[in-house]
């Protein structure tokens, strides 16, 4: 889940168009992926794979489901605005 065309890739030639450096699943932690591909011998300058990267999106959408506050929903995002408190988005 999450993957889409961009990530489902296995092919190790397919890199990410962005540095590592500028990749942060987390608004307020800009080099939150860059850390973790340093982790596993890359640098915030390189270019990852696509597949390292889909990963690392996963592992943080298992993290959020396991707090029980992210519920997964097989639909299309028509809109979304700022809430009060959150992003609403309209799904169909």
């Amino acid at each position: 889940m999450g993957r889409g065309v961009a990530y489902s890739t296995a092919e190790p030639a397919h890199l990410l168009n962005v540095r590592a450096e500028g990749m942060s699943a987390l608004a307020g932690e800009p080099d939150h992926f860059a850390r973790r591909f340093e982790s596993e011998g890359g640098t915030p300058r390189d270019f990852a794979q696509r597949r390292f990267f889909a990963t690392y999106l996963g592992e943080i959408l298992s993290e959020a489901r396991a707090t029980g506050r992210t519920e997964l929903a097989e639909a299309t995002a028509v809109d979304a605005s700022p809430g009060r408190r959150r992003l609403e988005d309209r799904l169909r």
